[in-house]
């Protein structure tokens, strides 16, 4: 009886082993696919979108033209890397608290223009048709083209307004009913993109 349950353990301790391992592979390859999408290495010649990129293909574009993760003063960047090997972005996180929850998410920038080339938000628990709109890509688009600097007091650096008929360069709209996670994202922004600039993420790793 001893002997059986010793393997009957055993064999429970393995799958579930197994199981985190792959969970942790499904998480990891999930991050690597907002990487991917947001510096605009994946070929949207032969896919709709970013979701129809097979993993290994995902796992492939990133382990060829992504540096990183690299710490640099306490903040994860990554390096993104055209064909010659120049780099064509630079991803740093954004995180901090939305409106019902935890919000994270990556902002990719041109290392020679600041512009913002993609953001996206990978965790989030605003409601859904609400707050939970800024996982969809009318909102995120927004944010192209948007050019960064350091954050200055009271002066937002990509301010969200509310139904504006014309806006600012540096205005996106505001989410209609969710006031509160639009000016979450707001000051969730300027936050990364200050200890974005104080970590001196323009500079290029070594080696480059």
């Amino acid at each position: 009886m001893t002997i059986i349950t010793a393997v009957f353990v055993s064999l429970v301790s393995a799958a579930a082993l197994a199981t985190r391992e792959r969970i942790e592979q499904n998480e990891q390859t999930a991050t690597q696919r907002e990487i991917v999408k947001i510096t605009g290495l994946w070929d949207s010649r032969r896919y709709d979108s970013v979701r129809d990129v097979p993993a290994d293909e995902i796992i492939a574009i990133y382990s060829e033209r992504i540096q990183g993760p690299i710490e640099k003063q306490g903040l994860t960047l990554f390096y993104a890397a055209n064909e010659m090997n120049d780099i064509v972005s630079i991803v740093f996180p954004i995180s901090g608290m939305g409106f019902w929850g935890p919000i994270h998410g990556y902002v990719a920038v041109h290392p020679d223009t600041k512009k913002i080339q993609g953001i996206t938000f990978d965790r989030q628990e605003e409601t859904p048709g609400l707050g939970g709109e800024i996982v969809k890509p009318w909102f995120q688009e927004q944010f192209a083209g948007k050019t960064i600097h350091p954050p200055e007091e009271g002066k937002p650096v990509i301010e969200l307004v509310k139904n504006a008929t014309s806006k600012s360069p540096n205005q996106v709209d505001a989410i209609t009913g969710a006031s509160r996670t639009s000016y979450a994202v707001q000051n969730i922004l300027d936050n990364g993109i200050r200890l974005f600039f104080e970590s001196g993420g323009f500079v290029p790793p070594e080696g480059r």
